[in-house]
């Protein structure tokens, strides 16, 4: 079985070679299945292998990371990956990634529980190498509502748990003339000389996404005040703030540097304010208002 999934202006590739049929296909992601990029910047293949009864030992030099996933880097150059389980208190999945984060091949614990549902397996490798991927296109990965507007331009709201993305998504859904593109995870890179950032199929609660994307307008900073209210930050917060909120590789010095370039590249020329606003949809209009 062949599928691709498109995120952005990329390209992921499936080859399901499992002999459990995939399932558990949300239909919030359908549209990232049917949308495809018209000039795509990269592709990436995903093999879905056959389950194992054990993965690879760790090395001592092996790099845990705050996601309870592990990672190191072969003698030869490839990645390996490994994604910790909740459900069975182990290591259950394994990618194995080529240097250029071009391909993975992925195989999960013969006695995994979800092994053949397909959401867990693209949710769990995919932002993973797709977060590196982006690194070669001037962007990275960012944790954040993402909301299309009338005009075209994107509007990205970002914040620590908490801090309202999915409330802003959802007053902004609710509008017939915004898109959401996202309420948790979003794309941003840059293309002809602009940050454009785009939906992922990696949602957060509300479990919506949308496969389309533009030039960024603006980026507020988010917090839950009694009245709508927007406050300048110093370039110095903001960048603070944004480190907070990217998908950073600690494992890699090289990559992480990359990601730090484009992260102050971003704050240099995207406008960036802190929106303090109430639980209610009025903030849409107040936005308009003070756009």
């Amino acid at each position: 079985m062949n599928f691709t999934l498109y995120a952005g202006p990329f390209e992921l590739k499936f080859r399901w070679d499992c002999q459990k049929k995939p399932i558990d296909l949300h239909a919030a992601s359908i549209g990232f299945y049917r949308t495809k990029p018209e000039n795509p910047l990269a592709q990436v293949r995903f093999n879905i292998l056959l389950p194992t009864d054990s993965l690879s030992a760790a090395p001592d030099q092996a790099v845990e990371l705050p996601q309870n996933w592990r990672v190191w880097q072969q003698p030869g150059g490839k990645i390996i990956l490994q994604v910790w389980s909740g459900l069975t208190s182990e290591y259950a999945i394994e990618a194995v990634i080529d240097p250029g984060f071009h391909s993975a091949d992925i195989r999960c614990l013969s006695s995994h529980p979800t092994k053949g549902r397909l959401e867990f397996l693209i949710a769990t490798v995919g932002v993973w190498v797709i977060s590196h991927t982006v690194t070669k296109y001037g962007g990275f990965m960012l944790h954040s509502a993402s909301i299309l507007q009338p005009d075209g331009t994107v509007l990205l709201g970002s914040g620590q748990s908490g801090a309202g993305k999915s409330t802003l998504s959802q007053f902004f859904a609710s509008d017939e003339r915004y898109k959401l593109l996202s309420d948790e995870t979003t794309l941003v890179v840059k293309q002809n000389g602009q940050f454009f950032a785009y939906g992922t199929p990696w949602h957060g609660i509300l479990m919506h996404g949308a496969n389309a994307g533009g030039p960024v307008d603006t980026m507020y900073f988010l917090a839950k005040t009694p009245e709508n209210q927007i406050q300048e930050i110093a370039r110095s917060a903001a960048t603070v703030r944004i480190l907070r909120e990217i998908f950073l590789p600690p494992w890699n010095a090289a990559i992480t540097e990359t990601v730090l370039d484009a992260m102050t590249d971003f704050v240099e020329h995207v406008p960036y304010k802190i929106l303090g606003f109430k639980k209610s949809k009025d903030v849409v209009t107040f936005l308009e208002e003070h756009a």
